[in-house]
């Protein structure tokens, strides 16, 4: 299933994403990697749970770790405030992409 590019903007850092999107989507998912410099795909964790997801009708994103992948700033300057930060804004990112895909296919 291809995917669509996503950013979202945390304090002067770009956070690079993607987002899937099944054919009749019932809700979608903010996939988040654990400790560590990790890519959208969390190592190989992230792929093989994104395809049941999609599978369910769930739209999926997950965004490269500051640092990591096409995301810019350091995963070293990362404080753990920013974290939750990062998150927040990664979420409603998504939540708008999947809100603005669900209206184009009603």
């Amino acid at each position: 299933m291809e995917s669509e590019p996503v950013v979202a903007e945390v304090d002067g850092v770009a956070l690079a994403g993607s987002c899937w999107m099944p054919s009749s989507p019932r809700a979608a998912v903010l996939m988040l990697p654990g400790s560590g410099p990790s890519t959208r795909d969390n190592d190989v964790y992230f792929p093989a749970i994104r395809e049941h997801l999609l599978a369910a009708g769930f739209g999926v994103a997950s965004f490269d770790k500051r640092g990591v992948g096409e995301s810019t700033g350091s995963l070293l300057e990362l404080h753990p405030d920013s974290i939750a930060t990062q998150h927040s804004r990664a979420a409603r990112m998504t939540a708008i992409f999947f809100f603005i895909q669900i209206l184009l296919v009603i």
